[in-house]
């Protein structure tokens, strides 16, 4: 009887460590994918940050190139005052791009 007794509390020992061992595994097997899930999602990141800032920098230089060649014109003033004033009322986008579109034809000649 007592051979029995220590018998299940040994094997009751020994589940209980296999229990702990699997727990361990599968928060160690946890942690590690979530640790790699993180490093590639900081590293798209970092990727997509690259390709973000290349491209405001493209913007930024065809937008410095733009001013550069409206500076060149002339009568510029007038063509951005006009501008600005249709842009700040409520006008119809077509209205206002059709107005550009001939303050800078009148420009240009």
């Amino acid at each position: 009887m007592q051979v029995l007794r220590l018998r299940n509390k040994l094997l009751l020992s020994v589940t209980a460590i296999a229990v702990v061992m699997v727990l361990l595994f599968m928060l160690a097997t946890s942690w590690t994918v979530g640790h790699q899930f993180k490093e590639q999602s900081e590293l798209s990141l970092i990727k997509a940050s690259r390709i973000i800032l290349t491209n405001l920098d493209v913007r930024k230089q065809n937008i410095l190139t733009a001013s550069q060649q409206l500076a060149n014109q002339k009568n510029l003033g007038s063509t951005i005052w006009y501008l600005a004033k249709y842009g700040q009322s409520k006008v119809d986008r077509e209205m206002l791009l059709v107005t550009y579109l001939n303050l800078a034809r009148d420009t240009y000649n």
